[in-house]
């Protein structure tokens, strides 16, 4: 049985990339290094988001064993990605759409204790203390948010080009969403804020509505 929410990891894919890394046979051309880079990418990413507790048996990791090793992980990601643009001028190889996503997701699990919903749960991503929370992560200047439920939390993560993430906000979603009173819905039923405006919103957020993050000892 696998961690709640999680699907059955793809050992037979990861074995393929596993290979990659193994000496070839006599005969056998080795694998080319652009190749080789982007099924380690897939790797690392197998790596972060695949389930791989029994929760019958074996205990949950440690929050800070976790989070140093989600940190390390998503460094590796984007260490990758600065290598292939590199090897190729010009191409961009930038994490973007469902990746960066969970990548957020991943971070509010372990960071700041969400509790994961499944995928494609409409309007929210997970709950914490009671309250359902949307969040958002990007890696640009701005994010798109959903219309919330009243008492609906928002999260607004930014990744940085090491790897590395900074919190933008983080409080009840109503309060952004009022502030775009006057914007139209987008086809997907979506508003989009600047940063520059989150951040302004999060200096009077209440206590009451913030979400704290997992007060442990970092290694």
């Amino acid at each position: 049985m696998y961690a709640q929410g999680g699907v059955r990891p793809d050992t037979g894919k990861r074995s393929e990339i596993l290979a990659l890394r193994k000496p070839q046979r006599t005969g056998q051309p080795p694998p080319t290094r652009p190749q080789l880079t982007l099924e380690l990418v897939a790797l690392a990413a197998m790596e972060i988001f695949e389930p791989k507790i029994s929760i019958d048996s074996v205990p949950l990791k440690a929050p800070a064993l976790r989070m140093t090793e989600l940190r390390a992980k998503i460094r590796q990601i984007y260490a990758i990605v600065k290598e292939l643009e590199e090897l190729f001028p010009g191409r961009k190889f930038t994490p973007d759409g469902n990746m960066v996503g969970n990548i957020g997701e991943a971070i509010g699990s372990v960071e700041y204790g969400i509790q994961l919903f499944s995928l494609c749960t409409p309007g929210t991503d997970g709950c914490v203390a009671g309250r359902d929370v949307q969040i958002k992560t990007t890696q640009g200047r701005e994010v798109a948010v959903k219309k919330p439920k009243p008492g609906d939390l928002l999260l607004v993560l930014r990744i940085n080009p090491d790897g590395s993430w900074e919190k933008v906000y983080d409080g009840d979603a109503e309060r952004v969403w009022g502030a775009l009173e006057t914007q139209k819905e987008s086809y997907l039923r979506e508003k989009t804020i600047s940063l520059s405006r989150l951040r302004k919103l999060q200096v009077s957020v209440q206590d009451a509505n913030r979400i704290s993050a997992i007060d442990v000892n970092i290694v």
